[in-house]
């Protein structure tokens, strides 16, 4: 009979400066500005942020980037080892690339990719003394978008269609009752792409932007993986578990205003539905207020920016004695540790020439602790014997980026 020691992971969320799983920004100079742009124009980065302040390019703009993420994960969730175990994941590489062309000052279009997801956790065999039964999970999520944006006067409105592509895995050793052999469950790897949308608008009164948006969900099926791994402890009561894993929808304003042309300073609210996505609400995830606000200094070739970004946790902790409350507490802990609420950044931009600049961001997250408590089931008594469960995360992020802009348009 195996031993439900109840816990395992079942969502290898993309943990980068991230308010639960989503990134703060799209791009160094949104990164570095504490993820803002609902309200501010950050040129082709926009295209998924807001996609009706791409109105903002003059001529044609492409911009590439890349974000190094170096997370620092730690578990503790053995009854009888209080110390903590340290995840080997060392960092992810995340891609983005965004083109803008403005077709006739009032229509504009474009093309983007963006890598929005892609760390997992791996505790290697040394690990299983503080419970973490060597988790491995590894999640990929890529989105390629088309903006289009219609400007008429003040007012500007866009949408971005969105193709997600995504791969999720997810594998562990679980421990056999009354023996030193482990059971090895998962390891099936499964992708799946999908559709989803980005609706967008803007409203310019002299140096003051307005800003509105709205993310649809998108739903991804990852077949086996999910259902593979909970099996296990359906008799504990984790339940009704499915293979989605929906990306949830998310709605946002934003404010930014410019002071002698060289100061401005940038406030976004937002709000991520996790209680409505699949997956997400299966493990009890709440929906997220999300407050970022961001200041830009232009002198010379220069621009130096700055932000914060504050969102409580998703993850709550359950009744464990109801509905597999405490399975639920440390599949959150153990492979999802969203818990991390303060961001701050800083970012600069060189511009070499009127085409060519450089940017870069800095972000940290300080390290965040969260204790849960689950519990251990003996299937010989069934007697249940509660404890706590830990996790703590740091993240850190650098962004490097670089922009080109063509000529305007006559």
């Amino acid at each position: 009979m195996k031993k439900l020691f109840i816990g395992v992971v079942i969502t290898a969320t993309q943990l980068f400066a991230t308010n639960g799983s989503s990134l703060i920004g799209m791009g160094p100079k949104s990164c570095g500005m504490g993820g803002v742009g609902i309200g501010m124009s950050h040129g082709a980065e926009s295209s998924l942020i807001n996609p009706a302040l791409i109105s903002s390019v003059e001529g044609s703009e492409i911009s590439f980037a890349g974000t190094i993420f170096i997370p620092d994960v730690e578990y503790q969730g053995s009854p009888v080892n209080s110390g903590y175990a340290k995840s080997d994941s060392a960092f992810s590489l995340i891609p983005k690339v965004a083109f803008v062309h403005n077709l006739d000052n009032q229509f504009y279009t474009g093309i983007g990719m963006w890598g929005t997801a892609g760390m997992g956790v791996k505790y290697n065999e040394n690990s299983s003394q503080y419970g973490t039964m060597q988790m491995g999970t590894n999640m990929q999520i890529v989105q390629f978008g088309v903006p289009l944006a219609y400007k008429s006067n003040n007012f500007t409105f866009g949408v971005a269609a969105i193709v997600q592509y995504g791969s999720l895995d997810i594998d562990y050793q679980i421990p056999i009752y009354n023996s030193t052999e482990t059971q090895h469950v998962g390891g099936i790897m499964s992708q799946d792409v999908n559709f989803g949308y980005t609706i967008g608008v803007s409203y310019q009164i002299n140096n003051l932007t307005l800003g509105g948006v709205y993310k649809s969900s998108i739903d991804m099926i990852y077949d086996g993986v999910m259902t593979t791994a909970v099996k296990p402890f359906e008799s504990a009561g984790v339940t009704g578990i499915t293979d989605h894993l929906e990306t949830p929808a998310e709605y946002g304003v934003g404010v930014a205003y410019t002071l002698f042309d060289n100061h401005t300073l940038a406030f976004d609210y937002k709000t991520i539905r996790w209680e409505e996505a699949k997956g997400y609400k299966d493990f009890n995830w709440k929906n997220q207020s999300v407050y970022a606000i961001g200041y830009e200094y232009k002198i010379g070739q220069w621009s130096f920016r700055g932000g914060y970004n504050h969102s409580d946790q998703p993850i709550d902790s359950q009744m464990i004695s109801i509905n597999g409350g405490a399975a639920l507490n440390q599949f959150n802990l153990l492979g999802a540790p969203a818990i991390v609420e303060n961001h701050y950044s800083i970012g600069t931009t060189y511009e070499y020439s009127n085409s060519f600049a450089i940017d870069t961001s800095v972000g940290h997250s300080p390290e965040a602790t969260q204790t849960f408590q689950t519990a251990h089931v003996n299937p010989e008594t069934n007697e249940l014997y509660a404890y706590n469960v830990s996790a703590k995360h740091t993240q850190y992020c650098v962004t490097l980026g670089i922009n080109y802009k063509f000529s305007s348009i006559n």
